[in-house]
């Protein structure tokens, strides 16, 4: 059940990136990228900080392909119909809510003292979606790609 649950997060998570993505006007190359970053970054850094090897969608490629999945039918979807400007919040919201659950439980079932618990879920559900909202005017990846697409 937990892993069908962080799954969903990652697609809402991948879905909201790439909202993201398409609000900056990013080749579907960049959106990609962002949603990747949004989707798995909260979960890394969770990882990384519990000791957690190998980290959990290196062991699970069908994270990668949800990801993959979530962000073409975004931006096919995003094609023909405009979503309503408060879709990122409401994604954003959704994807928090789910990733601070399976966070929270991921990190009590490694043995922590529940006050870090609790954080390690903080940290899964907004670690990412910080990132991809800080780094994506500026993220030099998305740009490059985004410019040398753009040039062909």
């Amino acid at each position: 059940m937990m892993h069908w649950l962080d799954l969903l997060g990652v697609a809402v998570f991948a879905i909201s990136g790439t909202l993201q993505a398409a609000r900056r006007r990013l080749d579907p190359f960049g959106a990609l990228v962002l949603a990747v970053v949004t989707a798995i970054g909260g979960g890394t850094l969770r990882d990384l900080l519990l000791d957690q090897r190998p980290i959990f969608w290196i062991s699970a490629p069908d994270y990668l392909l949800v990801i993959a999945l979530a962000t073409a039918l975004t931006i096919v979807v995003g094609r023909w119909y405009a979503p309503p400007h408060q879709i990122l919040a409401v994604a954003d919201a959704a994807g928090l809510a789910l990733f601070t659950i399976s966070g929270t439980e991921i990190a009590s079932r490694a043995g922590v003292h529940p006050a870090i618990a609790v954080t390690m879920g903080a940290i899964t559900g907004c670690a990412g979606a910080c990132c991809a909202t800080s780094s994506a005017p500026n993220c030099r990846c998305c740009s490059t790609a985004t410019s040398t697409l753009q040039r062909r």
